[in-house]
């Protein structure tokens, strides 16, 4: 999935909730991702499945 239009946590919640084991978020600009967290919007508590952020660069490797 591409970061953007809502949470982090909303997004992973999106994806389990359409049957994802796991969530990739990628970043959806070109920066350094090294001081990006994926913070708790107040629901992470919701989210059972594993999660992780990576570059937009990794992101387009990934969805070719």
């Amino acid at each position: 999935m591409q970061r953007g239009n809502c949470s982090f946590v909303q997004k992973v919640l999106n994806g389990q909730k359409a049957g994802a084991k796991m969530v990739i978020v990628s970043d959806n600009i070109i920066e350094d991702t090294a001081h990006i967290t994926m913070v708790d919007d107040g629901n992470g508590r919701l989210v059972h499945i594993p999660s992780i952020f990576i570059s937009e660069q990794n992101g387009e490797i990934l969805e070719k």
